[in-house]
């Protein structure tokens, strides 16, 4: 279960990460 929720953290944090880099990409156009 715990193994679980750091995975679906991790994803969290990787969704973040990816929304913030295509907002910087659009900044950057």
């Amino acid at each position: 279960m715990k193994r679980l929720h750091q995975f679906t953290t991790i994803f969290s944090d990787l969704t973040k990460i990816r929304v913030l880099a295509q907002r910087m990409k659009i900044a950057d156009k």
